[in-house]
């Protein structure tokens, strides 16, 4: 996720091409950083807002799965809107989505919220290795519930920034 460049967090929207993103635990994500009045940026593969037929695969594809058509479109739904608001941006499916996080994150010096830990990115970049060992944050659910590694310095930084700004308005 991504707010105004320095307080700037970025999320992956993990999945192989037939994984079903949870739209759900994105938004869990999104109004996590947003309640705490920071920014967001979310990015997912354009595939994840296709639309499937009936027995899972594209409408007029041949792509197998499964699921709820019903459910899928709600989940389609609510992740267009996430995109019409802004929060959340679509990577071409033939690109790779890390690369956009990773040029995202650096150039706003954002947070990078993922589970991933690059091993590919930083074995051909050396020199992301100490901006993600500075800036990933990892993450869990409980439930629906978003739950961000709490002892993450960045995390911690900001939070203590966002109390120094809330006694600051308190005080006028």
């Amino acid at each position: 996720m991504h707010d105004a460049p320095e307080d700037a967090v970025t999320t992956s929207g993990p999945a192989p091409l037939n994984a079903r993103i949870d739209a759900s635990r994105i938004a869990s994500a999104i109004s996590y950083f947003r309640g705490r009045s920071i920014g967001v940026a979310a990015f997912i593969p354009a595939y994840a807002l296709r639309r499937k037929g009936p027995g899972g695969g594209r409408a007029g594809g041949r792509e197998g799965g499964g699921g709820n058509v019903m459910m899928q479109t709600e989940a389609q739904e609510s992740l267009q809107s996430m995109v019409d608001r802004r929060w959340l941006a679509t990577i071409p499916p033939t690109d790779n989505d890390d690369l956009y996080i990773l040029e995202f994150a650096r150039e706003k010096n954002a947070l990078v919220l993922s589970n991933d830990c690059f091993r590919d990115h930083c074995a051909r970049d050396p020199s992301l290795r100490p901006f993600l060992q500075r800036n990933r944050v990892s993450y869990t659910f409980f439930a629906n519930d978003f739950l961000p590694n709490p002892g993450h310095v960045g995390l911690q930084a900001l939070k203590s920034r966002r109390n120094e700004e809330q006694k600051e308005i308190g005080r006028h």
